[in-house]
C-alpha cells in the first residue's frame, strides 16, 4: 500500500498505522516535537511544525512527540479515527 500523503500538516504512517496531524491554528513553534522526533517533524518558514516522514520512527516516539507539545498541536489518530495522543 502506498503512503497516504495529505499535506505537510497531515500524513498517515503506514508503519505505525497512525494518522499524524499538526494543528497550525494552535501551533506556537516551540519545536518540542522536533526535539522529540527530528526525523519526523521540522519547522516551516513561519516557525510552525510540519511533518516530514511519519514512518521514520516507532509509534512510541510519535506519541512522545505529541505528548511533549506544550499546546497539544500534534495529534495522533488510530485507523478507527480515535485520538490516541495526546491523552485527553
Amino acid at each position: 500500500m502506498s503512503e497516504r500523503v495529505i499535506s505537510d500538516t497531515e500524513k498517515f504512517s503506514e508503519r505505525n498505522r497512525l494518522l499524524v496531524q499538526v494543528d497550525h491554528e494552535i501551533c506556537a513553534g516551540f519545536a518540542d516535537c522536533v526535539g522529540a522526533a527530528p526525523d519526523v517533524f521540522d519547522l516551516n518558514d513561519d516557525s510552525l511544525a510540519i511533518i516530514l516522514d511519519p514512518d521514520a520512527v516507532e509509534a512510541d516516539v510519535l506519541v512522545e512527540a505529541a505528548e511533549v507539545c506544550p499546546v497539544s498541536a500534534i495529534l495522533l489518530f488510530d485507523e478507527d479515527g480515535q485520538q490516541v495522543a495526546p491523552e485527553l
